[in-house]
């Protein structure tokens, strides 16, 4: 090996602690929590947020079911057409 050569295992333990810095930076800075909520809200599962589910007065006769992992604003129910 002449000077100066890197080998290619000193090349892969390099980009494996990059990959874990950058998870590790991304964890402890909260931004990776944000991924997780956003990605449950009720649009994701084509549903509407309302006070009742299958309901004419609510405007959710054609989405009768509650669907309770999907977030929506207090007091209104994510109400979904069919099943998830």
């Amino acid at each position: 090996m002449k000077k100066g050569d890197i080998s290619i295992q000193v090349i892969v333990v390099a980009a494996i602690a990059l990959i874990v810095l950058v998870v590790l930076v991304l964890i402890f800075t909260g931004k990776i929590g944000n991924w997780g909520t956003a990605t449950k809200t009720c649009d994701t599962y084509n549903g509407i947020c309302a006070q009742e589910c299958n309901s004419d007065i609510f405007g959710t006769k054609d989405y009768p079911i509650p669907y309770p992992g999907a977030k929506c604003d207090a007091g209104l129910k994510c109400c979904v057409k069919g099943a998830i």
